[in-house]
């Protein structure tokens, strides 16, 4: 958690809201966020680029071309 916060700190992205799961094999975290312009798809770039990350995406973005 502290590299995904990390990421969102360099980028001045604040959270708005934030969900934890774990168990012994594996853990996921949604984020909400208050991200403005392109500062999305570095933090994109930034979250899958952490060591053991097996997924990151994107669920909704006003802005961001759907498809």
């Amino acid at each position: 958690m502290r590299q995904v916060n990390d990421a969102l700190s360099r980028h001045g992205i604040n959270i708005l809201a934030q969900y934890l799961q774990t168990d012994p094999e594996v853990g996921y975290v949604v984020l909400e966020t208050d991200v403005v312009g392109g500062e999305g798809e570095a933090l994109l770039a930034d979250l899958r680029a952490i060591d053991g990350t097996i997924r990151a995406r994107v669920l909704y973005d006003q802005n961001r071309p759907q498809g």
